[in-house]
């Protein structure tokens, strides 16, 4: 025979005693204590939810720990597995080996903004005696002899990130950008777009201009609408 919890056979004794009680229920003290009997019945059954679930995790296993997080990195205090009373693995690596995924040089691949290109320039930020730079950028470098000056930026006159034709090149300031961006730029026909870029090139340098003098200690108020 199945063995009935104690709160159900405590709600029916409830449940029993209202009903004999029921006459006699317009009694408003009588109506105040059984109600007061009903909170302190569903607080005992809150007590006990808590109590079971406290007893269950004390019986049950602990997880197992992290090891690694989200990232695939190990957690701080986690040794690698090679370090569990293995020796280092012989014979996988050769002085001299060559990665199967090396890519020569001049190789292109895709980025979120454009095409990446590898080259034979050490990067500053590894060891590295290659580095992947805009293709781009190093296209403009090469035609014109010189890197790109700082505070300056390569734009793509056709708005394509996969154009890198050196006449679709045009090195802009990059405070003129944004101003671009504003006046809608990339919605202008190829034939405007020239004439567009020199006259907000030449807006952007007046501004420039205009800050520059003094009147009287302090700078010219700047215009905000174009």
């Amino acid at each position: 025979m199945k063995a009935v919890p104690w709160d159900t056979v405590l709600a029916l004794e409830v449940r029993r005693a209202v009903r004999t009680l029921r006459p006699e229920l317009y009694d408003i003290t009588l109506r105040r204590r059984l109600s007061r009997a009903r909170i302190e019945l569903r607080k005992l059954t809150a007590e006990l939810t808590v109590l079971q679930q406290q007893f269950a995790a004390l019986r049950s296993p602990a997880p197992p720990k992290r090891k690694r997080n989200r990232r695939g990195q190990f957690v701080a205090g986690v040794c690698a597995p090679s370090h569990h009373g293995r020796g280092p693995n012989r014979g996988s690596f050769r002085p001299g080996q060559r990665p199967v995924n090396l890519r020569p040089l001049g190789s292109e691949r895709l980025d979120r903004s454009g095409v990446l290109i590898k080259i034979a320039e050490p990067d500053p930020y590894t060891s590295n005696p290659h580095r992947w730079v805009r293709k781009a950028r190093h296209v403009w470098e090469r035609t014109h002899g010189r890197k790109v000056p700082s505070g300056c930026l390569i734009l793509q006159m056709d708005s394509d990130p996969l154009n890198c034709e050196p006449d679709n090149l045009v090195c802009i300031d990059r405070s003129t950008l944004p101003v671009l961006a504003k006046l809608g730029f990339h919605r202008l026909p190829l034939d405007e777009r020239p004439t567009e870029l020199a006259r907000v090139q030449l807006l952007v340098l007046s501004r420039r201009r205009a800050r520059e003098e003094l009147v009287g200690g302090h700078t010219l108020h700047r215009r905000r609408n174009l």
